[in-house]
């Protein structure tokens, strides 16, 4: 017969009763996942930044560009992001599991008269950046869509580019 009361937590149980304390492997464990989180850029608490978050908000921080260059390439980034979710076949989210409330993008969303905007948008943006160093303007993609880092030798040629997008996208005037 039970004693009535609280129930008991779940878990295994030592031979007196009190839950099983935590093995001194499966406490390394949690302990090295614990800081992998912890090391994280973003995740550090000396870090009061958003901007942290990001290889581009990293890349424009180190560098010391201004607020309207991370602007431009976030909305740049947001502009391709939405091209490509609106290239998608209509049935290719099908086969990749979703949450109820998973908002992956299907393309269903954008409307064929903004893709064909975004598409012309795109090609207006691209064509000049391509022209002004086609090496920079790889690697301000790999910051800004694939939110990648780059590597050092490439830097001062994306914030060539990150530049001219800004001012392509008129988020800052003619000098610098």
């Amino acid at each position: 017969m039970a004693i009535p009361g609280r129930k008991r937590k779940p878990g295994h149980r030592e031979p007196n009763g009190r839950i099983r304390r935590m093995d001194d492997h499966a406490r390394d464990a949690f302990n090295v996942e614990k800081l992998t989180v912890l090391s994280q850029p973003h995740r550090r608490g000396e870090l009061e930044d958003p901007k942290q978050e990001s290889p581009l908000g990293r890349f424009v921080m180190r560098h010391k560009l201004r607020q309207e260059l991370y602007d431009a390439g976030n909305e740049y980034a947001g502009m391709v992001r939405c091209f490509y979710a609106a290239k998608l076949p209509a049935g290719a989210m099908t086969g990749i599991p979703q949450l109820p409330g998973d908002d992956r993008g299907s393309g269903n969303g954008v409307s064929p008269e903004k893709a064909v905007w975004l598409e012309n948008e795109l090609h207006r943006l691209e064509g000049p950046l391509k022209a002004l160093s086609r090496r920079g303007f790889s690697a301000l993609r790999m910051l800004a869509v694939h939110e990648r880092e780059i590597m050092a030798s490439s830097e001062r040629m994306a914030a060539e580019v990150l530049y001219q997008l800004a001012l392509a996208l008129k988020r800052v005037g003619g000098r610098r």
